[in-house]
């Protein structure tokens, strides 16, 4: 019982905020783009719509690329660790509305 109060509640807690605060941080930003539906666009909302968090490292890593939105949005069935790959080898998604620790 004490391990459940003290462990696995406070844990799950953590994870459902940071959890939230990824996907807000993502879509409400300075910049975000909201178009009505006839000027909407799969691929501009991807990229207008949605930030790349770019996350440190192992923040990065633990969190599954969940930094690199945007490319979920136009292609969810990439899988998170080849995510950097993509980036690589697209300009256009690697210089996508970059938002880091500090500026959120």
């Amino acid at each position: 019982m004490y391990v459940l109060l003290f462990v696995f509640l406070p844990t799950m807690f953590l994870a459902a905020i940071a959890g939230m605060w990824f996907s807000y941080v993502q879509h409400q930003f300075e910049e975000t783009s909201w178009q009505r539906q006839n000027d909407w666009s799969i691929q501009d909302a991807a990229l207008e719509g949605s930030s790349h968090y770019a996350l440190p490292g192992m923040l990065s890593w633990i969190a599954g690329k969940v930094g690199v939105h945007h490319v979920h949005h136009l292609a969810s069935r990439i899988p998170f660790y080849r995510l950097p790959e993509v980036l690589r080898g697209h300009d256009v998604l690697a210089n996508t509305r970059r938002i880091t620790l500090r500026d959120s």
